[in-house]
């Protein structure tokens, strides 16, 4: 294959899987893209913000909870796919499970449904007044029964 030389300037370094040079498709891309920048634009938008999206969120399990994706993920078939509170199912939520650590630590917990972690945030992750506001919902709605 390398013994072809590039069909458009004769160069016998080029790509495996193409008919020129690096410098020749470099050259016919970027003339490309000033004939075509509506779609252009469209394309770059349409790949680039599929990639930025999936490498963002990886990115940030890392840098936030210092776990990869497929470590995640691997934590989402341990749960079922469920929130590990109320049991619903991630697809059941926009935005599916999130992760759940503990503020002071920083270690993870699990995967919560963004209404169960915002309730836990709510209650300062302490346990002591969950018990009082669980008491407190028991003891109002036996009276309105």
């Amino acid at each position: 294959m390398r013994d072809k030389p590039c069909r458009k300037c004769g160069a016998t370094e080029r790509y495996p899987t193409s008919r020129r040079c690096a410098p020749c498709t470099r050259r016919s891309n970027n003339a490309w893209r000033i004939a075509n920048p509506t779609k252009a634009r469209a394309y770059g938008r349409k790949w680039y913000g599929k990639q930025t999206r999936i490498a963002r969120h990886g990115r940030r399990l890392r840098r936030i909870y210092g776990l990869s994706v497929a470590e995640r993920e691997a934590m989402e078939r341990k749960q079922g796919g469920a929130c590990a509170v109320c049991k619903r199912l991630g697809t059941e939520f926009q935005k599916g499970l999130v992760v759940d650590h503990c503020h002071a630590t920083g270690v993870v917990r699990a995967l919560l449904c963004t209404l169960c972690n915002t309730g836990i945030g709510c209650f300062r992750d302490r346990p002591a007044i969950l018990r009082a506001a669980a008491k407190y919902l028991e003891r109002h709605h036996a009276r309105a029964t």
